[in-house]
């Protein structure tokens, strides 16, 4: 075996791997961190378990986090976003309470 020399990188720096040992308690607030795992029964077949581990994904709100970061949206993009969801859920109220008045 050759020897390493001095300037020589791991592979975990290579891949920028690195390990952060924290209790709970020293997260950042804005860092979450979740496993998901599920437990195989006996005779079960994979696509069951797949099922499973997928429906608990979608429920901890995983799957739809994923889909929200494939994309950078700026913040002025997100302010117009949000203001037209407001919009929308104002609209609706009003269209429920004028429904509510003609009965």
């Amino acid at each position: 075996m050759s020897k390493m020399c001095k300037n020589a990188l791991s592979l975990d720096e290579i891949r920028g791997v690195k390990y952060i040992w924290l209790s709970k308690n020293e997260l950042p607030l804005n860092q979450r961190i979740i496993v998901i795992g599920v437990i195989v029964k006996s005779n079960e077949p994979f696509e069951r378990a797949l099922k499973r581990f997928t429906k608990s994904c979608e429920k901890n709100g995983i799957i739809s986090d994923v889909k929200k970061r494939q994309r950078f949206e700026k913040p002025s993009e997100e302010k117009k976003r949000i203001e037209t969801a407001a919009r929308r859920k104002r609209l609706k109220e009003i269209a429920d309470q004028n429904r509510k008045r003609l009965y």
